[in-house]
């Protein structure tokens, strides 16, 4: 399926302050590793949840 065709869910979410704080820093470390394209805070998440539950798909 292609990324344009996968269907999307709009998470809107509170975070505290710091923990924003914490996933900026997290963007401006992955924009500093790329040398092509941009990096967004939805890219960000989506490769911390998808690095998290392969991780836990390994301990079950």
């Amino acid at each position: 399926m292609k990324e344009s065709q996968k269907k999307i869910y709009n998470l809107n979410a509170k975070l505290p302050i710091e923990n924003k704080e914490m996933l900026d820093e997290i963007v401006e470390f992955y924009r500093s590793k790329i040398e092509i394209g941009k990096v967004s805070i939805a890219d960000v998440l989506q490769s911390l949840i998808k690095t998290r539950y392969e991780e836990i798909q390994k301990e079950k």
